[in-house]
Parts: C-alpha cells; structure tokens; sequence
C-alpha cells in the first residue's frame, strides 16, 4: 500500500530512514564469509592423530550441530573418543587451538557471492 493510500486510509505513514545510516550491521559466518565447513575441518585437524574414521565422525557431527558451543563439542568429542572429560586447561587449549587454525584459513575463504 502506498502512503498516499495509507494517508486516505488514516494509516501513518512509514518512517523514513536518514538519507545516510551512520551503521551498517552483517553477520560474519555464511554471510560475509564461507566459514562452517573451515570450522568443521579446524575440528577434525584438532583430533586428526585419532585418524580417519573419527575424522568423518568429527565432520558429521560438526554439520549437525552448528549451532553448539565449541566448548560442549570438545566435551563431547574427548568423552567419545578418548573416553573422559576434559579438564577445564584442556578445553581452554583446545579452544586456542581451534581459534588459530580457524583464524588462519578464514583470511583465505571465499565471500559469500
């Protein structure tokens, strides 16, 4: 509906925005940057020493749940796999590690077109 329709219909009309926003907000991952499959690969290079077979388990899961804290992940994947929790100086190496491989192949991943 136009405003002059909306002006006959006792409907206000739309606020304008300023001519010039002074902000611009985006969110970063699968907007601006391709980054799930970085993240779900800085997972499986984390545990690749348990080799492949855990390698595709790490993906899967990671693709499944993306939504999840990296913390309840590496929970997770140290209870299945190495069959205890981790400590909390663990999780806080894990979580440092999991941010410089990530960091480092997010300055060469592709824009989302």
């Amino acid at each position: 509906m136009g405003n002059i329709a909306m002006k006959r219909q006792g409907v206000p009309p739309k606020t304008v925005l300023p001519a010039r926003p002074s902000a611009i907000i985006f969110d970063f991952d699968g907007v601006i940057l391709d980054s799930a499959e970085i993240k779900a690969q800085a997972f499986a290079e984390i545990y690749s020493e348990k080799g492949e077979e855990w390698a595709a388990f790490i993906l899967d899961y990671q693709r499944k749940h993306g939504g999840v804290s990296r913390r309840e992940k590496f929970k997770h994947f140290d209870k299945t796999m190495l069959g205890q929790e981790p400590t909390e100086e663990r999780l806080s190496f894990l979580s440092q590690r999991f941010t410089d491989i990530v960091f480092k192949k997010l300055l060469s991943a592709p824009f989302i077109p």
